[in-house]
């Protein structure tokens, strides 16, 4: 027979008693811990985020398509772990730059995902004969390269996650943030939008069939050189 109470307006049941402190340590962590210990929870959100992509799903989806997740679910993590701390002027920058990484994971995300199922892409899970694995040891090899991506994805966004601490804990007596942190949003979004530009013409060159020859030569020159070559992660994938 399961109990469950409802306190403080959330229902406690056994699932809630282990899944809330874990999130109540991951945000402290984020707040005030470590710098370690900050980028740890880090990864462990995107380890988390991950690791059902690259299992169940496929194993490529531990790159642009789970690095695009994971930084929106690091994001909105550390979105909740900052809560009303962001509300002053000074912590505008800080986050508008969490912002903008949301935007930028989600437009990595769709962006890969969307590619993907419309160029005819390889099945998921895999053999190397051509068939479907649903073997419990393919799923665990995958496990030790999600873990290790994340690690790499939390410290790309680790900056923003020291903007916000130390936006948080500005003197009281700073009522604007400084210039420099405009135009690193400035430059954020100025990013995001090259970015998303190259997205287009990268899907617009990609065969939409891979047994047809559409590949739009055109679209790829405009790929492999000038300022296309700048979001190499959005050019790349």
């Amino acid at each position: 027979e399961s109990v469950s109470s409802d306190v403080g307006g959330i229902s406690s049941s056994p699932s809630t008693d282990i899944v809330l402190p874990i999130m109540e340590t991951l945000q402290t962590a984020m707040v005030s811990g470590a710098n370690v210990r900050g980028v740890g929870a880090l990864a462990a959100v995107a380890t988390l985020t991950i690791l059902p992509l690259t299992a169940f799903i496929k194993q490529s989806y531990a790159f642009v398509v789970g690095c695009g997740i994971s930084l929106v679910s690091m994001s909105l993590a550390m979105m909740s772990a900052f809560g009303k701390s962001l509300s002053g002027n000074k912590c505008k920058p800080a986050y508008l730059l969490i912002c903008g990484c949301l935007v930028h994971g989600f437009r990595m995300a769709t962006m890969a995902i969307l590619r993907d199922v419309t160029s005819g892409a390889d099945p998921t899970l895999v053999e190397t004969d051509g068939g479907i694995s649903i073997c419990p040891m393919t799923w665990l090899k995958r496990i030790p390269l999600a873990i290790n991506v994340s690690v790499l994805y939390a410290v790309m966004i680790s900056p923003v996650l020291y903007a916000l601490r130390g936006a948080v804990n500005a003197s009281s007596t700073q009522k604007k943030a400084p210039l420099i942190d405009w135009i690193g949003v400035a430059i954020t979004f100025a990013g995001l939008v090259l970015a998303a530009i190259t997205d287009v013409y990268k899907y617009s060159a990609e065969p939409r069939n891979t047994k047809a020859d559409d590949f739009n030569e055109a679209a790829d020159t405009v790929l492999t050189g000038g300022v296309a070559n700048l979001p190499g992660e959005g050019n790349a994938a």
